[in-house]
């Protein structure tokens, strides 16, 4: 059994919430990527705008998913080290 501190309980809480939010904002542009690559790749859009519209939404769901996987995996390695510091400090 561990005893945690107010503020130790506080920053799990915080680290688990934004990996919570990191996840599932990385499936939502991984999900919007993967349906305008195929959209772009399988239908002829015949009017420039509209595909111009299609590239410039498949850059932004780009670089959505990169940053939120990249958010994602920083807050993840950050509450383990969290979890590593408190279970550390119960060793002493």
């Amino acid at each position: 059994m561990y005893k945690l501190t107010e503020q130790e309980l506080h920053s799990l809480c915080d680290t688990g919430n934004m990996k919570a939010l990191d996840l599932s904002m990385f499936t939502l542009c991984a999900g919007a990527l993967v349906t305008l690559l195929i959209t772009i790749n399988t239908v002829s859009i015949t009017d420039p705008a509209m595909h111009a519209a299609f590239v410039a939404a498949l850059m932004v769901a780009t670089l959505g998913t990169i940053f939120f996987g990249v958010r994602g995996i920083i807050a993840w390695f950050e509450s383990k080290r969290t979890l590593g510091r408190i279970k550390q400090t119960e060793r002493s």
